[in-house]
């Protein structure tokens, strides 16, 4: 029997002081240790919850005793300010100390913070005390990183990296500085750069999945809309289980179904603005501010509650080796704790019950029971 889960909609304010709301699904455990699950990059909060029952890693941990809060990214899941620009910036400044907050304030206590890919990404950066002033300046504050990292009991990252180096050959990386290049009898033409990429895609404050979430989902639970709509399924289907999605996951890992589930229920939207400091990252290997006011990359020493860093080791987006060797070192944490999933890709742990256990695993190294 699935676990109920309970809906709210967190109250939030962007810098310049408008209005919006964050999404929360709570898999309650009431008195127990609160886990805030936040997504990564293009996903929603579902990415937590792929396959309600035995396939939703949100509800292995339910079951293991924890308080579980799946949040959605602005924009995402259920969660407003579509019609915003937004960075990273503001994920860490606005978003992160709102929602720490609430789920402190509701819960009672503490909360853990759980963050994936950009979830963790963007928490690295709150706890360095990201900050944006009423024009939309990005600074750091040494009060405001105390204070949150203070409001936490412990952080988790799962394939988080600010850096964006690597240890072997990067297609992601040859991709951002070539940009799309065609080979023909021998010769290479370069048909746009990255950048150009990003001019176009300038125009929308945000980019979304062509196909409606809500109509996937709709697919999802109806096999008649399934053969109403057997054209679209069938071209979504494909899209879904194409082999480029191997940067995601490691295929032999994880089941067809997981797979069509992920891009059908999990695959959003995110921001150009985010978009634009991934391309810069990768770019210049350093982590900037959407303003380039702040080079993130250098302020790895100002976090330094306890930290499990989690790695992948076929992870294509987050280096293991460059995360062990570049960022591990300098975090300022005295209680830090690295661990490397051997054989597995960038989201295999949320696609394979198999796997789920090791969350726990990571979560356990920081031993809570000592500071609660």
């Amino acid at each position: 029997m699935s676990a109920p889960r309970e809906q709210f909609d967190i109250p939030a304010t962007t810098f310049n002081g408008k209005p919006f709301t964050l999404r929360a699904v709570r898999l309650a455990n009431a008195g127990r240790i609160p886990l805030i699950l936040w997504e990564g990059f293009y996903q929603n909060g579902i990415f937590f919850d792929v396959m309600p029952g035995s396939g939703s890693i949100a509800e292995y941990l339910h079951a293991n005793g924890y308080d579980v809060w799946i949040l959605n990214s602005r924009g995402n899941g259920g969660s407003t300010g579509t019609h915003f620009f937004a960075s990273m910036d503001d994920f860490a400044a606005i978003d992160i100390p709102t929602v720490i907050a609430f789920v402190t304030a509701k819960a009672g206590r503490r909360p853990v913070y759980v963050g994936h890919s950009q979830g963790g990404n963007t928490a690295l950066m709150s706890m360095m005390g990201a900050c944006k002033k009423p024009d939309g300046e990005v600074y750091l504050s040494d009060t405001e990183a105390r204070a949150r990292q203070e409001s936490l009991l412990a952080l988790v990252t799962l394939g988080s990296y600010l850096d964006f180096t690597f240890s072997k050959p990067s297609s992601l990386q040859q991709f951002v500085r070539q940009g799309v290049v065609l080979t023909l009898f021998g010769r290479k033409f370069h048909i746009i750069s990255s950048d150009g990429i990003l001019k176009i895609l300038h125009i929308l404050k945000r980019i979304p999945v062509p196909v409606p979430l809500a109509l996937r989902e709709a697919m999802v639970n109806s096999k008649a809309l399934r053969i109403i709509l057997f054209p679209l399924t069938l071209i979504l289907n494909f899209v879904s289980l194409m082999k480029t999605w191997e940067f995601l996951y490691h295929i032999p890992n994880v089941s067809r179904e997981a797979r069509l589930r992920l891009f059908y229920r999990t695959m959003q939207s995110t921001y150009w603005g985010i978009l634009y400091q991934y391309q810069q990252a990768v770019k210049f290997e350093k982590m900037m501010s959407v303003d380039k006011r702040v080079n993130y990359s250098r302020h790895y020493p100002a976090v330094t509650l306890p930290i499990s860093v989690v790695t992948m080791e076929y992870d294509t987006l987050a280096d293991a080796e460059q995360t062990r060797v570049v960022m591990f070192p300098k975090l300022g944490s005295r209680e830090k704790y690295f661990t490397e999933w051997m054989g597995q890709g960038h989201e295999d742990f949320v696609m394979n019950p198999d796997y789920f256990h090791q969350l726990t695993d990571a979560i356990n190294l920081l031993n809570l029971g000592d500071r609660t």
